[in-house]
This record gives C-alpha cells, sequence and structure tokens, in this order.
C-alpha cells in the first residue's frame, strides 16, 4: 500500500453520516435559529436535532448541549464551573476568607487545558502528580486536598472543582474520575467543626471531564458535572467542540466570555453554524452506535501493535497501561533517535504517526505528558488509530519502521 494514516489525534476523515447530513441539511441551516421567521424555525429545527442527539450519547437533558470551536471549549466549560462554584461559596467561609474554590487538575491535562486552568487566577490551584502510566496519584489528591493550610478560612464543606481528562490522548491511560471525585469528597466528610457552626453539609464537588478521545469511542463515567470534547475524535469537522452541562447549579456563564451570551434558560448561546452542528452530532451519533464492534476491532490492532514493536525494535519502552486505556492510541520511545526525525523518516515510507504533544512539537518543546510521566521525551512516536484503519495499514506501518528506526539511528551516529 501507499500510504498509512495513523495519526487520528490530530484529525481525521470527516465521517460519512457527516458528509451526508451537510448534504442534507446545508439548504436549510443558514438562517439564524434564534430568529421567529419561517427560515429561522428550519434552521433552528435541525439545531435542536443536533442537541437531542448528543444529549442521548452524553446522559443529560438536550439544553445542556452546545456547540462551539474547540479552542474556547475547554476555558467556557472550566470558566463557568468556577463562577458556579463561586457563587456556593459564600456560605462555607470563616469570616475574613476569600471567596474562591480551590482548583485540581492532573498534570497531563492537554495543554490548551492546562492554559484554561491557570487562566482562573483565583483560587489555590493544586496540579496533580500521575504514575509511569499517566494515571492521576490518588494518594497525592487526598493528601493535598486535607491540606487545610493551604485554604486558611476555608471550611471543608466548601466544594472544589476538579478538571480531570476521562483518558489521555497522548499515552491512552484511562483516568479514575469516579474514584478521584470520591478521594475528594472523602476528604470534606462531615467532621469539621466549623462545618457543623455554619449548619452546612458537604455542597457536591464540581467534576470537568475533557472527554477529547474518549467521547463516542469509549463509556463516559457519568460523575461528571461539565464535559467537553473534540469532534476529530469522533471523526467530526475539523474545529468544533462540544459542551455538555449537566445542570446550571455547576455552571455559569463567565464574565470574560468573548460569546454572544446565553439563552433565556441561562445555558450558553452556541457559537458555531448550525451545519457544523448537525454535522457534529450525525459523526458521533453513527460512531457511538458501532461502538462495541469498532472499539473492539482497534483495540485488537493496538494490542498488535504493543506487542509486535519491541519485538521488531531493540531498546523500546511502550507507554500507557497495557489494559485501561482508549483503544486506538499507542505510544512508544525509541532510545537513540529523534522522535520528530523518526515521524518524518516514516512520512518518507509513507506512515502518518504523531511524535509527542501536537502543541508541544510545534512550539518545540518536550511533552509535558512525557515529562510528568518520566518517560523519554525526545524519541517518541504516538500512534493513533482512524475510525475504519485496515490491517494492511498497520502491517506496512510494522514493515517499515525497522527501516526508519535503522536509519534515524545511523544518521545520529547511535551505539
Amino acid at each position: 500500500m501507499s500510504r498509512a494514516f495513523l495519526d487520528s489525534a490530530a484529525g481525521q476523515p470527516l465521517h460519512p453520516s457527516a458528509l451526508e447530513a451537510r448534504r442534507g441539511f446545508s439548504d436549510r441551516t443558514w438562517a439564524d435559529p434564534h430568529q421567529s421567521y419561517h427560515e429561522a424555525r428550519a434552521s433552528a429545527q435541525v439545531l435542536n436535532a443536533a442537541r437531542e442527539t448528543v444529549a442521548k450519547v452524553v446522559g443529560i437533558a438536550p439544553a445542556g448541549v452546545s456547540f462551539h470551536p474547540k479552542a474556547t471549549c475547554s476555558t467556557l466549560a472550566i470558566s463557568g464551573a468556577h463562577k458556579a462554584l463561586e457563587a456556593r461559596t459564600d456560605s462555607y467561609l470563616v469570616s475574613g476568607a476569600a471567596s474562591h474554590p480551590r482548583v485540581f487538575a492532573s498534570q497531563v491535562e492537554r495543554a490548551e487545558v492546562l492554559e484554561s486552568v491557570q487562566g482562573l487566577r483565583e483560587g489555590a490551584l493544586e496540579l496533580l502528580p500521575v504514575d509511569s502510566e499517566g494515571r492521576i496519584d490518588l494518594t497525592a489528591l487526598s493528601t493535598i486536598a486535607a491540606d487545610e493550610t493551604a485554604n486558611p478560612g476555608r471550611s471543608r464543606a466548601q466544594p472544589s472543582l476538579l478538571v480531570l481528562q476521562n483518558a489521555n490522548i497522548e499515552v491512552g491511560t484511562r483516568q479514575p474520575t469516579a474514584t478521584a471525585l470520591h478521594h475528594l469528597r472523602l476528604e470534606r466528610a462531615p467532621h469539621d467543626p466549623q462545618q457543623t457552626s455554619h449548619g452546612a453539609s458537604p455542597a457536591p464537588d464540581v467534576l470537568v471531564t475533557d472527554a477529547t478521545g474518549s467521547l463516542g469511542l469509549v463509556d463516559i463515567d457519568p460523575v461528571w458535572s461539565v464535559l467537553f470534547a473534540d469532534a476529530a475524535g469522533w471523526a467530526g469537522p475539523p474545529d468544533i467542540g462540544v459542551l455538555a452541562i449537566r445542570s446550571l447549579e455547576q455552571w455559569q456563564a463567565p464574565t470574560n466570555w468573548n460569546g454572544t451570551g446565553t439563552l433565556p434558560s441561562g445555558y450558553p448561546i452556541d457559537t458555531v453554524g448550525v451545519l457544523a452542528a448537525a454535522e457534529t452530532a450525525a459523526a458521533l451519533h453513527a460512531v457511538y452506535a458501532a461502538r462495541r464492534t469498532e472499539t473492539a476491532r482497534l483495540t485488537a490492532l493496538v494490542d498488535r501493535v504493543r506487542e509486535e514493536v519491541p519485538r521488531r525494535i531493540a531498546d523500546v519502552e511502550v507507554l500507557g497501561d497495557p489494559l485501561d486505556r482508549l483503544p486506538n492510541i499507542v505510544t512508544f520511545s525509541v532510545l537513540y533517535a529523534d522522535g520528530e526525525r523518526l515521524a518524518s523518516e516514516l512520512d518518507r515510507l509513507g506512515v502518518a504517526v504523531g511524535s509527542g504533544s501536537a502543541c508541544a512539537s510545534r512550539a518545540g518543546l518536550p511533552s509535558h505528558v512525557l515529562t510528568a510521566i518520566g518517560a523519554l521525551t525526545h524519541g517518541n512516536v504516538r500512534v493513533s488509530l482512524p475510525l475504519g484503519v485496515t490491517d494492511a495499514a498497520i502491517d506496512h506501518f510494522l514493515s517499515v519502521l525497522p527501516r526508519a528506526v535503522a536509519a534515524v539511528r545511523d544518521e545520529a551516529g547511535a551505539p
């Protein structure tokens, strides 16, 4: 075969169902869906159907679903959840305390998510370490959450914000979101004398989940309060994101949001076109409906890569959890080889793969994910399988990989 595309984490061809939605709805979705005339009502009907489709997948009411550029989804989700928590803090504070919730996030969140968290500016931010497979350290979470010196004057009954991905799209490891939330709540159990004096029981912590790379392919634990995801993960249109809000107790429109505001219900107004929303929903519906079969197929292909690469290449470390992981991602580090140069050589041989996180590669920096897990940061290759990938594509990759590694190592004068 001439080419094998194995970098779906950076994007993949539009799903046929999205193309069908484009053809079927393009003449009905050009009007502003918030107006009252006939053309607008036709557009609104398509938008409402898209919301209902996504809502069924994530398990919430359709009103809580909205569509936005992927670049703004994380900020909108995190800032909105943070603002909602701020509105609930006053009754849990000791006199003179600052009314800002405590924020927790893992060190291996996507770069844009970490930027959104760090951009909150108010409240104590705790970046939580991970283990060698990229999974959040639950003991560290419990220890840090129990440290009252970090929040003087703050009652344990006051809720916190936890930002935690469903799975890491660089090494594939899934995160124990429900267990992490449980550990956080245990540290706010009703044994605090200040809590008794306030007459308050612990309010629910808010979990914001980045479901990029997971939604559509694997089931998402329903403990989240606010969820967002990049539609490229299910072969939706590029640069489109989905935002899902379980209730308005857990999200309020952030004051620094540059969007067009909120609907009368309080949920955010969509900031992408209706046709893009329809394409996003159509692709998600199709992928989610076929997820059992496709996930099993992708898992078997990744298992093959995880087994074959160390057999064919010396001095290779396969990263991430071998079992509790996304079905379509495998990353490995190659000693004595530059990752970018290796990806370039594979491209010359007809294989497209990623090397490190995309944002880190563009900036010329080592991957913060690989740094956090203590892995080699300069010789890694990420294989992320697109939907519908063939066995022949994997055959081609495995056949040319030894040649590519040998060329790069020889070029570098490796032993």
